[in-house]
């Protein structure tokens, strides 16, 4: 049980959401780093593979993260009736 996550004590499925972001924030820091190597060495094969390799699946997470728990950017795939989107303030009227 984990005190300074109440979440997680009552068993919520928030530890898949949180695997899911953490390796989106790993994929997103290996592409901006092989991108920034690129800068400097543009002809480097290897790099422009990895580069690919690692898009294609920060999208495949990405696309995971987005049916499971709504938009992760603004630019989000979500249709109107998704239950995922019902979420955001602006949906809500005011009372």
């Amino acid at each position: 049980m984990d005190k300074f996550n109440p979440a997680m004590s009552q068993g919520c499925s928030c530890e898949r959401n949180d695997d899911l972001l953490t390796q989106l924030r790993q994929m997103d820091f290996a592409i901006v780093e092989v991108t920034l190597y690129l800068d400097v060495y543009p002809d480097c094969c290897e790099a422009k593979e990895y580069l690919e390799t690692m898009r294609a699946k920060r999208a495949k997470v990405a696309a995971e993260y987005e049916s499971k728990h709504g938009m992760l950017t603004m630019y989000g795939v979500c249709g109107e009736s998704s239950d995922k989107c019902a979420h955001w303030p602006w949906h809500y009227e005011a009372n």
